[in-house]
């Protein structure tokens, strides 16, 4: 990876090593942008803006995936093994959370217009 293919400033790396059938993430950020990449194995990565969701599958170094602030994503290992690093552009933060998702509907619902205007190195 380098710096011109992330749309943002890294401030926060970190990875995650999950066995087959693992479930991880469910949930969303108010502020910070992610972008996953998995280094090995297979994941698969639902996301969800509240009115639509969306699958895609992370398997292949050469491919990532951005998700924005307020989009709630769910990660399902699907190799043993699999690993996914995490990029970020806020330093981890446990306000950032939105960790209930009847609480990330209300936020996506207030906060529409932030959402879509929003640069990811804010």
């Amino acid at each position: 990876m380098e710096s011109g293919n992330i749309p943002f400033s890294i401030a926060r790396v970190f990875t995650v090593l999950a066995d087959n059938g693992a479930i991880r993430g469910n949930h969303a950020h108010r502020h910070c942008s992610q972008f996953l990449h998995c280094t090995t194995g297979v994941i698969e990565v639902l996301c969800d803006d509240g009115e639509q969701e969306k699958t895609y599958i992370l398997d292949s170094s050469d491919q990532g995936l951005f998700i924005p602030p307020g989009i709630w994503a769910q990660q399902i290992y699907k190799k043993e093994n699999s690993i996914l690093t995490v990029l970020c552009n806020k330093k981890y933060d446990e306000e950032d959370y939105l960790r209930d998702y009847s609480k990330f509907i209300d936020f996506r619902k207030n906060n529409t217009l932030m959402i879509a205007s929003r640069n990811p190195n804010d």
